[in-house]
């Protein structure tokens, strides 16, 4: 739909033949990581990060960050990008994972400032797991027209993405299900002992019937930012909220000193970045300009998905199956009622999620629906089966059965868990009786393999080119 943009951004990292943190510094071939637009770091070093603009059409999209990649690939040589959204084989202490480094500029220290901080926040090992991130924005004549007729009177760009919002975490249990591709991790990773997590071979923990350990408490969460309880009610809700926690000194932040550059501030949030939701109401920033001021000011321009594991099976980190069914799903949360989120019901969503979280592929799963017992794969299946009218309707708009397939794609997963990245992902593992380091090294080599004999976009390698050259000249 050309009404439509379609944005992502891949994290990955950068890992030796050993499967180990690469020591190198980014590499220059890659540009520089302050100013490249498609190229960057994320947490770490050697944490690449990889950027798209927004494109109207989904499969030039992807392709665009397929082309990233082929061009990062050319660079990296002996080094390969970890498949997986848990980390490799991480060094004994976190202060041995060496920190995103940008330069000596005042921006560029205030970068590695904030990830230090969050290193003390949250530990430098949760802050290497990685991610798929995915864009979305409609007009705003589409988001109204789309809106069911009791929410469309006086309704704002901004309102529409915030019903979008709040429908997508009533959704996110079976979204975590469908996509879900950590199911397993590296000992080095160094969790707390749990029943939950069962040993394999010498250095690989997993759990039975989990979907992504990276949105389990071992990972992309915070019990302090919990404590936040952001709402999605309204953009002037969320902005309130937004700005408390921005502004407010977190008492037991303020025992990491700021006189030697520790964090930027003792806040619940140093800045907007470190806001942990897995939804985020979006804006265009113009330079210098920060995301609390452009949503007071301009509202709400788009919505980041931040979900998503690294899928392994492609080399870019994402099943462009995954996304049309995203863009289907994303859709019917804008066309169906979405009242505000009271207390009961975001304690139920989030109790649930954690169950899919943990056991989201045991058959027999029951999550609480308004208090009673309800079949998880029943409900999800059945979820599924209410979008094939989108998915006609989006492969009629652009002359495709793409969204169609993906759809039955996502519905075969209901019926046979196995089909699903993290089961996937599992059976490979325990099949083969291979650790998860080496499974990740093998996979990094086919996936390098793959990239290397695609086809290549003269056009766009150049625009890549010429950006790399761009950034590294003196501003």
């Amino acid at each position: 739909m050309s009404n439509t943009l379609h944005g992502f951004e891949r994290e990955g990292l950068r890992v030796t033949a050993e499967g180990l943190l690469a020591p190198t510094p980014h590499p220059t071939g890659l540009g520089d990581s302050l100013t490249h637009p498609y190229i960057t770091t994320d947490f770490a070093e050697a944490q690449l990060e990889f950027i798209t603009a927004p494109e109207p059409n989904l499969p030039r999209a992807l392709d665009r960050l397929t082309q990233i990649h082929y061009y990062a690939g050319k660079v990296l040589k002996d080094e390969r990008l970890w498949p997986f959204s848990m980390p490799p084989r991480l060094p004994e202490r976190d202060d041995q994972i060496p920190l995103a480094h940008y330069g000596s500029s005042k921006l560029a220290t205030e970068k590695t400032t904030y990830r230090r901080g969050l290193g003390y926040r949250y530990g430098r090992r949760k802050q290497t797991l990685s991610g798929v991130h995915y864009n979305f924005s409609l007009d705003p004549e589409q988001l109204k027209s789309r809106l069911p007729a009791s929410a469309r009177k006086n309704a704002s760009t901004s309102d529409a993405y915030f019903h979008i919002i709040r429908n997508l975490y009533r959704h996110l249990p079976f979204l975590t299900y469908l996509f879900g591709a950590s199911p397993a991790i590296d000992k080095s990773y160094n969790v707390p002992r749990t029943p939950k997590l069962k040993p394999h071979k010498s250095h690989t923990l997993y759990a039975e019937f989990a979907t992504s350990l990276r949105l389990s408490n071992l990972g992309y969460t915070s019990e302090v930012q919990d404590q936040i309880q952001m709402r999605y009610d309204s953009l002037s809700a969320f902005i309130k909220d937004f700005a408390w926690a921005l502004n407010t000194i977190n008492p037991d932040y303020e025992a990491f000193s700021n006189d030697d550059s520790k964090q930027l501030n003792a806040n619940y949030l140093q800045n907007e970045q470190e806001l942990y939701a897995l939804f985020r109401p979006k804006q265009q920033l113009a330079p210098g300009e920060k995301l609390l001021q452009a949503l007071q000011q301009k509202g709400t321009s788009h919505i980041e998905a931040r979900l998503l594991d690294i899928d392994p099976s492609h080399p870019e980190g994402v099943d462009p199956a995954t996304i049309a069914f995203l863009h289907i799903a994303i859709l019917h949360c804008l066309q169906q009622p979405s009242p505000p989120l009271s207390k009961k019901e975001t304690k139920e969503l989030h109790e649930n999620h954690q169950e899919v979280i943990w056991q989201g592929r045991k058959k027999d799963l029951q999550l609480s629906i308004q208090g009673a017992p309800s079949p998880f794969h029943d409900l999800g299946k059945q979820f599924c089966e209410r979008l094939h009218p989108l998915a006609e309707e989006l492969d009629q708009a652009e002359g495709t059965n793409f969204y169609q397939e993906s759809l039955t794609h996502q519905i075969e997963k209901w019926n046979a868990p196995e089909l699903t990245p993290s089961g996937k992902l599992l059976a490979n593992l325990l099949d083969n009786g291979i650790e998860f380091l080496d499974l990740g090294l093998n996979i990094a080599e086919q996936n390098a393999k793959r990239l290397a004999a695609s086809a290549p976009d003269p056009s766009f390698q150049q625009e890549i080119e010429r950006q790399t050259k761009k950034s590294r000249k003196p501003s």
